[in-house]
């Protein structure tokens, strides 16, 4: 598994893995990419996610080139999946939709061997705010958008109603996982926020957006959420959360 560092002349992924898959015991090698995002929203992002997640696909088409196969051999392109995780349904409602290429008769017939073509397959997986019945969005929603149910209480119902026994080290990659945090720091930012200018208000802003901070980084958020979204200098969040480790050995 590979997590992307975001560079500007490069393409980068959250996650990124290859997949093998059973069947007739043929070595079919799928390229999946995972993304979660915070937003689907154009006004928010600035562009059409759709569009990304196609450009995204393609990439992970071409950069086959040199790393899967070499020369002209395109028949060993691998097939691949670029699955985004979203959660903020634009009509509220979860949904799955698949995108991919197929084969349309224009004038006459001929049909070409579909694994020929059928190398791209986008999934968008958007999580509304009600719970679904579904069991795959009922667990992504339990994972990503549930912020304020406890750690406790998420493991509870992973264990109980999909029974999957978290060990200690699937415990600590699900807490400190940066996907998974993505909605939740944004609903507990939005919180910390509200508390806190309720604690500036009557203690003085400063103090309140420091006791903020705090409340935030305890959260797992990064330095950089934190700075951006009490407005408090890096060097100010970095020394509030030294002093909590501090505290905390």
């Amino acid at each position: 598994m590979k997590t992307g560092r975001r560079r500007k002349d490069t393409s980068t992924y959250d996650i990124l893995f290859h997949a093998r898959a059973p069947g007739t015991g043929e070595p079919i090698t799928l390229i999946i990419n995972v993304e979660a995002q915070r937003s689907q929203k154009e006004s928010t992002l600035g562009y059409h996610l759709m569009k990304r997640a196609v450009f995204y696909a393609c990439r992970l088409i071409s950069s086959q080139k040199e790393r899967e196969f070499e020369g002209k051999d395109y028949n060993s392109i691998k097939k691949i999946y670029s699955i985004w995780i979203c959660m903020d349904s634009p009509n509220r409602d979860s949904y799955i939709n698949r995108y991919r290429l197929e084969e349309k008769h224009l004038l006459h017939r001929y049909e070409e061997p579909k694994e020929n073509y059928d190398l791209v397959n986008i999934v968008l997986i958007s999580l509304g705010k009600k719970a679904d019945k579904d069991r795959l969005i009922h667990l992504l929603q339990v994972l990503f958008t549930e912020s304020q149910q406890t750690f406790d209480s998420k493991r509870n119902i992973l264990k109980k109603e999909y029974h999957i026994e978290m060990t200690p080290e699937m415990e600590q990659e699900m807490s400190t996982m940066c996907n998974l945090s993505l909605n939740i720091s944004e609903e507990a930012l939005n919180r910390g926020l509200a508390q806190g200018r309720k604690e500036g208000r009557a203690e003085g802003r400063l103090a309140g957006l420091n006791e903020t901070a705090l409340r935030l980084l305890s959260m797992g958020l990064s330095v950089e959420d934190v700075s951006k979204g009490t407005s408090l200098p890096l060097e100010t969040v970095e020394e509030i959360k030294k002093q909590m480790i501090g505290k905390n050995k």
